[in-house]
């Protein structure tokens, strides 16, 4: 009993063994193969990400820009910043998406 469970363990574990070996093998003859036929081998490219990513400092723009005065950080990381700032005498919260420029504000 004890035999036949170490024969299966090794009949598995050789299998495991032979497929990868065999997808190192497919992936060095399609090399060699695109090499002799004078193809390009396709080469993925890296995804770039869609929204671009504002730093700190063109927040309090895009806050100024909006009315806002004295604008201050008080949390910049993430994709959500935190400013406080002044509009109309008051004291304002604001946090800002760092991928949109969108903000949304609440009063001290």
């Amino acid at each position: 009993m004890f035999g036949n469970l170490v024969f299966k363990n090794f009949v598995v574990g050789l299998g495991a063994v032979l497929a990868l070996v065999s997808v190192g093998m497919a992936t060095n003859v399609q090399a060699k193969l695109s090499r002799v036929l004078g193809v390009d081998a396709l080469v993925e490219q890296p995804v770039k990400p869609r929204l671009s990513v504002v730093d700190c400092t063109d927040g309090e723009k895009v806050l100024s820009t909006a009315g806002f005065t004295h604008v201050f950080a008080t949390e910049c990381s993430g994709a959500q910043y935190h400013f406080n700032g002044f509009r109309g005498g008051n004291e304002y919260t604001i946090v800002f998406n760092a991928q949109s420029s969108g903000f949304a504000v609440t009063s001290r």
